[in-house]
């Protein structure tokens, strides 16, 4: 699978069930042997009611405008600041989620 980005939204995507720690033995790093760009995963269990209603946002928006993903995810936090919505604002739901990319410069 070649992609721009790959978003794992589900619990603890990004982590090892390996004691080992090397290699490519997590979920996450599999899309980097088959060429993803960037992957969106998290790194503990994640609220459901917050990622039903924040991813179908971040792919809307990231396939909608030109902007890289980070932007997007920038732009997202401010509009959520800015309309009041401190539901979704709570660092503990935003945390979990990490970007990893691979080779980009």
């Amino acid at each position: 699978i070649t992609s721009d980005l790959v978003i794992l939204s589900s619990c603890s995507s990004a982590i090892s069930d390996s004691p080992l720690k090397y290699g490519y033995d997590s979920l996450m790093q599999s899309f980097f042997i088959n060429k993803a760009k960037v992957v969106f995963a998290n790194t503990w269990p994640i609220n459901d009611e917050f990622t039903s209603l924040i991813i179908p946002e971040i792919l809307r928006r990231y396939s909608e405008n030109n902007l890289s993903f980070t932007e997007t995810l920038r732009l997202i936090l401010i509009d959520n600041l800015s309309q009041n919505k401190i539901d979704r604002l709570n660092p503990y739901l935003w945390s979990s989620y990490q970007i990893y990319a691979k080779d980009i410069y």
